[in-house]
């Protein structure tokens, strides 16, 4: 068990405006003293504030209760002790605010007024306050020296019972009058006064980490008060010790000793022992910007937070004057470089042990530490000795609000502050670590392991077990649990970390396929596949040993096995790298090491395991998360001849059925960078997304730990209408481990991908969806006609037909319902708008052929090439893509996914759908799925998509939206089996992440075509004749004929599907 601790001693400013005067001589020595004298008295108690640098209300111990007010002679003796119900005009006024200053401090808090008739003479006059029996302790209060001697002990069960105050009484109202000389009355009336002191005091503690450096978080469990006085004298003042107990090794056992533990106040309740489940969001810290005065959430930055600590009625933590004098300076190294003393050994004052004062009162508040940077993570404690200044005085006086601002510096564990830090043998590493939802990705972490490794047997890492494909969430505000209704429970065939996302080594393809089944369709995959486990294993993606010299491992030929490592004086700090694995693992099991989920996270555990020289063996299990996906903003185009900025604010869905997607702030610094096509795009920073405020502009900007992802792009100039100018925005965030790319263009001409001139075989793909055909009629040629924005998905046709259907239709008959008998409005060859019925826009038999100049709809091996393979510099990503009109992140779901403008108006709304890019060039193209995320209206007749269910459900429906093939959920294999009469290849049990795929969201587009594997020329019945994109899943592939059914004679594709398309340009 880990075991550490860090002791601080805590320089604070103490600040008291003392009052010292002494009663002058009121009377004419020739006045007589006979007669008596009535005194007009009042009381007032002020609580004196030290500004240093629980349970209980800061105003608990502050009303009078009761009152005595005892007169003596001047030879000491008793004259008489009055009650306050024999006092004269007796007005009580403490439980009003009666306070000067009422933001701050305890000034006038309270006050009484009285009068009493005395005989003239020379008379010692006290108050004291809520010692209800006093007046019957006779023996205690015979004599004024007795009187403030009476000792009272601390009540820790109800600490509003130490309310005894003192008072005595003067005729100058000073508060530190003194009586020293006595009152004299020899007049009729006189007018006297007397401050009235708790013989308790009380500490506010606020925090104040300004200065730390980056990446240093101090999570504050509790603040105690400690070693707090057993008792306290009335009017004297009070000095807990034992002149035979010179150590403090008796102090909790002699009379006049202390208690150990005084309150507490609680500041984090829930924080974890275990420091993999600390989360900024989720636990009260302080670090040097979002929360440098202590907070979570939103709340921390401001600076008035400091005097909401220390306001009157804050939380505070009360004790008994503890007056210890003069002592050793409080430093521990005055040039904070060489430490006076570096190991304090309780009892040994010769050691520092709390500042050679055994009796002193201290605060001390522990919490966890936890230094990204160093990898350094352990319980802290921070402790501070009451006093009157930050050097020398160790009296803790009474009736004192004693305002402690711990501010921390640099690393928090300066040596200016006592440091005992031990740092046992052990592994020691930060948790949870984040990583990219993006496929093939990777992030440095740094591990240590203090103490002499063996360096044969190195630091070993092992992927463990439980990391899984699944999404993940532990109930906290941050990470919800994921609701059943978007995953399978059924458990899953053969299931372990090669399904996930999580490698210990570089991956370099994008698919991993059975070499069995190459060329293949992903369907013909055996169901039961177990090549992710083999593939796992036989690369090694989930054990690696790192080497104190750096050498490789066992593995060595992967060409990322290089890591780097520091030796110190007894540790090795490893800084090694993770990986998210390749977007496709095994395409018919539907795994991926992209992170499909909007709103919940995915979880993976690593077990580090070490072995020191000694023999002693040393393990420590680390979290690894990989983020949720971030789909809002994905892309950024504007026409040629608009430069208007876009203001970027990353953002993600709280919950699969949220309304509104929210931001999120990064847990550690953040930075965002044109890393393609600078010479027309750059950033600009926000106010928000950094902890200064300040505005820079460049290719790069960065931004402050706990704040928003939050910047501009900004255009640099317009530009001719047939030029394009693409780039490319990387942002990293969660201290730079996660990465989110941008998709930047100016310009909609078409464009090739690698920027090379046009040709059949590099054709340009234009940036917009066909929105009708005219003309023609079916097997004639037509002209193609575009929409007017590359965010609208354009209209909708079946095989070979040129009757446009609207998209418009899809708010009329929408998802899942059945368009049978429906009137869809078309545009037909005429270019005349009108509406038909689904069974007489029937699908032709031939290619689609377009006459528009130079242009053609693309082919199987035009999306081939879009393909990210080996190599290929080809990648895809999903998300919203904004255009004219939009200039900032749309928050409703409604907005960021809506765009639905014919005409290409310019508009707030964003669009869904898939970017691909060429990551050399920055070249980006732009396929929607539409306003509803479905990118297809099938047609169920005659096919068997909805396995087992061909004489229900859809099966009977046409005209249906909905993207997916089935239209329910994903079930296991012996259902459909049962169904069929045959054996049936799938089953939730092998492919869950298609369990709830029949309202997932995608698109399919038609291809000229034939093509592909398979294919034959004029035979619309074999190859590939559309091409699929998965938004959920992320797949990219071709459809086979899923999408035309089957030829019905002469009627043609008459069970054709509805499907988007696009053209292309050679020339």
């Amino acid at each position: 068990m880990m075991k550490r601790s860090i002791y601080y001693l805590i320089g604070l400013l103490a600040g008291m405006a003392l009052w010292s005067c002494s009663d002058d001589a009121l009377y004419d020595k020739d006045d007589g003293f006979d007669g008596d004298c009535t005194i007009s008295a009042s009381l007032t108690f002020q609580a004196e504030d030290v500004d240093l640098g629980s349970r209980s209300a800061g105003d608990l111990i502050q009303n009078i209760q009761t009152l005595h007010v005892l007169v003596y002679d001047t030879q000491g003796a008793l004259v008489k002790c009055y009650s306050h119900d024999e006092l004269n005009d007796f007005v009580n006024t403490d439980n009003q605010d009666n306070r000067d200053d009422q933001s701050l401090g305890d000034d006038k808090a309270g006050r009484a007024t009285f009068s009493l008739t005395l005989p003239r003479g020379r008379y010692h006059i006290y108050a004291v306050a809520n010692v209800p029996d006093l007046h019957t302790r006779s023996k205690d209060i015979a004599t004024r020296d007795k009187l403030k001697a009476i000792r009272f002990a601390w009540d820790g069960k109800r600490v509003a019972n130490n309310s005894q105050m003192f008072g005595v009484f003067s005729t100058s109202g000073s508060p530190s009058a003194t009586d020293e000389n006595p009152i004299v009355l020899n007049k009729a009336n006189l007018t006297v006064k007397s401050w009235l002191k708790r013989l308790a005091s009380k500490v506010t503690v606020a925090f104040d980490g300004s200065d730390l450096y980056d990446n240093i978080e101090i999570y504050i469990k509790d603040i105690r008060i400690k070693d707090i006085p057993k008792n306290c004298t009335l009017g004297l003042p009070n000095t807990p010790g034992d002149a035979g107990d010179s150590n403090g090794m008796k102090r909790y056992e002699t009379e006049n000793g202390v208690i150990a533990d005084g309150e507490v106040r609680i500041v984090n309740e829930d924080l974890p022992e275990d420091d993999n489940s600390l989360y900024p969001a989720q636990f009260y810290h302080v670090c040097n910007n979002k929360h440098r005065y202590g907070g979570k959430g939103d709340e921390g930055s401001d600076q008035s937070i400091l005097d909401k600590t220390h306001a009157h009625t804050a939380e505070s933590l009360y004790f008994f004057e503890n007056m210890q004098g003069k002592g050793k300076e409080k430093y521990q190294s005055i040039d904070g470089e060489k430490i006076w003393y570096p190991e304090p050994v309780e009892g040994d004052l010769q050691s520092g042990w709390k500042d050679h004062k055994p009796y002193g009162t201290y605060v001390e508040v522990s919490g966890i530490y936890r230094n990204r940077t160093t990898t350094t993570v352990g319980k802290i404690v921070y402790r501070f000795m009451l006093g009157q200044d930050i050097d020398t005085d160790y009296d803790a006086r009474r009736n004192t609000h004693y305002k402690l601002t711990l501010a921390f510096h640099g690393n928090g564990n300066e040596a200016d502050w006592h440091i005992d830090f031990d740092e046992d043998p052990g592994i020691y590493v930060v948790s949870p670590q984040y990583i990219s939802y993006l496929y093939n990705k990777e992030m440095q972490m740094d591990v240590k392991v203090v103490g002499d490794i063996d360096p044969e047997y190195g630091l070993k890492a092992e992927i463990l077990q439980e990391t899984s494909w699944k999404p993940w969430g532990d109930g906290s505000e941050d990470f919800p649990t994921p609701s059943t209704d978007f995953y399978s429970q059924i458990p899953v065939f053969n299931d372990g970390p090669w399904n996930a996302f999580l490698s210990l080594r570089q991956s370099v393809d994008t698919k991993v396929e059975d070499p069995a089944y190459n060329d293949q369709p992903s369907y013909s995959v055996p169901c039961d596949t177990k090549y992710n486990q083999d593939y796992w294993k036989d690369k090694k993606r989930g054990t690696r040993t790192y080497y104190p010299d750096g050498k490789p491992d066992d593995y060595g030929t992967d060409p990322d096995y290089k890591y780097s490592v520091q030796q110190g004086e007894g540790s090795s700090l490893f800084s090694i790298h993770l990986f998210t694995r390749a977007k496709e693992l095994v395409t018919k099991t539907g795994f991926s090491g992209n992170n499909p989920y909007y709103s919940y996270p995915r979880h993976g555990k690593i077990r580090f395991s070490a072995k020191l020289k000694d023999g002693t063996q040393l393990s420590k299990e680390v979290d690894i998360i990989q983020v949720r996906r971030v789909v809002n903003p994905k892309g950024v185009w504007r026409s040629h001849d608009n430069q208007e900025d876009f203001h970027v604010t990353l953002m993600r869905l709280p919950q699969e059925d949220a309304t509104n997607f929210v931001p999120f702030t990064s847990e550690g610094p953040w930075y965002a960078e044109v890393i393609k096509g600078e010479a027309y795009f750059e950033l600009e920073t926000t106010p928000i997304g950094r902890d200064d405020g300040a505005t820079e502009r460049g290719k790069r900007i960065e931004g402050d730990s706990e704040h928003l992802i939050d910047f501009k792009i900004k255009f640099k100039g317009t530009y001719a209408s047939n030029e394009v100018h693409c780039g490319l925005v990387k942002v990293r965030y969660h201290n730079y481990t996660c990465e989110h790319v941008i998709m930047v263009r100016q310009g909609y001409a078409p464009i090739t991908m690698d920027g090379g001139a046009r040709s059949d075989d590099n054709p340009a793909w234009g940036s917009f969806n066909v929105y009708s055909l005219t003309g023609g009629y079916k097997k004639g040629k037509y002209t193609a006609d575009f929409v007017e924005s590359p965010l609208f998905e354009g209209s909708y046709f079946r095989w070979n037909n040129v009757n446009a259907i609207l998209a418009s239709n899809n708010d009329k008959v929408g998802f899942g319902e059945d368009g049978t008998n429906a009137r869809f409005d078309v545009i037909d060859w005429n270019d005349q708008h009108k509406t038909m019925l689904w069974r007489d826009i029937v699908g032709g038999d031939d290619d689609w052929e377009i006459n528009n100049d130079g242009a053609r709809v693309a082919r199987y091996e035009d999306f081939e090439k879009l393909l990210s393979t080996t190599g290929s510099n080809i990648e895809k990503a999903y998300g919203v893509l904004y255009g004219d009109g939009a200039t900032e992140t749309a928050t409703a779901v409604a907005d960021a996914l809506g765009y639905d403008d014919a005409t290409g108006g310019a508009s707030i709304k964003g669009m869904r759908g898939c970017f691909v890019f060429h990551s050399d060039t920055g070249n980006n193209i732009f396929f929607p799925i539409g306003k509803s995320g479905h990118g297809r209206r099938k047609s169920g007749r005659g096919k068997t998509d909805a396995v087992g269910d061909e004489g229900s459900g859809e099966a009977n429906m046409d005209g249906v939206l909905r993207y997916a093939q089935r239209h329910a959920v994903f079930k296991e294999r012996k259902e459909y089996t049962l169904a069929l009469g045959k054996d049936y290849n799938g089953g939730v049990e092998y492919m869950p992440m298609f369990y709830d795929l029949y309202k997932r969201y995608g698109a399919v587009y038609w291809l000229e075509r034939p093509g592909g594997p398979g294919a034959v020329s004029g035979d619309r019945t074999k190859g590939h004749t559309a091409w699929d994109i998965n938004y959920f899943t992320m797949g990219f592939e071709s459809f086979e004929n899923g999408a035309i059914g089957a030829l019905n004679g002469i009627k043609g594709f008459d069970q054709s599907d509805a499907c988007l398309m696009r053209v292309v340009y050679t020339k």
